[in-house]
């Protein structure tokens, strides 16, 4: 049965994987080797470490940060950089899948979230019994938060999305995309400021980095040897951050979106809004969504 995007942009039948995956790497942050299994699941997107029992990603405990997106099981261990792999199962529409992480770190990888859609292509999608559950926005809302602009109205799943920033070679990009497309954004990869890597570095972060898995811009453009991989590659990467913030709820939320300057803190910030305020409506499931 072909899954496709419903008149809500919300993928219309639940799927898992076919076959076991694991995928092994370098944490960008903390710079050591860990892996991540994924498993067929029947129960939603869960997420486990060695001796925890699956949580259902819903259930779990999300700080964003202001470089990436962490969660936190109840018994305080936490796991960072869960946000490419989280848009790569939006972007295939894996609606159940049992993840287990082997260390604290997410593998960056090459910094995108191809490696993880085609880890899930690789491993297959089965169908599952059921109408897959989603979030629908129901009435317009507006956040702001650290310098990022947020709102949403009801209707199919967009994103219109702009960044602006000093730098010549990214200066102001704007993208606008369904909710169908979103795979078109996996390729793109994470970037950050040459001027910026000591003090990461002096702060613990970005252990892991280097060229072969992030876009380092200097006065010039690009350190990469390879350049951008598109024009607006940051533009599209701050998206794909996004599409993964979004949908740490566990299921899509459907509405149309409008984000000016997004970072993960702002995105977390906003999410956690949407979903007290109201105006999500869940589509008629099993499951209980945790604000």
């Amino acid at each position: 049965m072909k899954n496709t995007p419903s008149r809500t942009g919300a993928t219309t039948r639940r799927q898992t994987i076919s076959r076991i995956g694991r995928v092994t790497g370098v944490g960008l942050h903390r710079g050591r080797e860990s892996s991540v299994t994924l498993r067929p699941g029947d129960d939603g997107v869960s997420f486990s470490r060695p001796g925890l029992d699956p949580l259902r990603l819903s259930e779990l405990d999300v700080v964003a940060t202001e470089r990436c997106t962490r969660v936190r099981f109840p018994d305080g261990s936490t796991i960072d950089t869960v946000e490419h792999l989280v848009a790569a199962l939006a972007m295939a529409g894996v609606t159940d899948v049992e993840v287990e992480f082997a260390d604290h770190e997410v593998p960056i990888l090459d910094g995108s979230s191809m490696p993880w859609l085609r880890e899930l292509v690789a491993a297959g999608l089965r169908p599952l019994a059921g109408e897959a559950p989603y979030l629908e926005v129901v009435a317009p809302f507006e956040f702001s938060a650290r310098g990022a602009t947020y709102s949403v109205a009801p209707g199919p799943l967009s994103y219109d999305v702009t960044i602006d920033f000093p730098a010549p070679s990214i200066g102001r990009q704007n993208i606008r995309i369904s909710g169908g497309e979103t795979a078109l954004l996996a390729d793109s990869r994470t970037f950050a400021m040459e001027h910026e890597i000591a003090a990461l570095r002096n702060a613990g972060l970005a252990q892991g980095g280097g060229l072969h898995n992030a876009v380092v811009i200097g006065v010039d453009g690009p350190l990469n040897p390879e350049g951008f991989r598109h024009r607006d590659e940051c533009v599209r990467h701050k998206t794909l951050d996004l599409v993964g913030d979004l949908h740490m709820l566990g299921v899509p939320v459907v509405g149309r979106f409008v984000v000016s300057r997004p970072g993960h803190a702002a995105n977390g910030e906003f999410l956690r809004a949407m979903a007290a305020s109201g105006v999500l409506a869940p589509s008629a499931n099993r499951f209980a969504f945790a604000a």
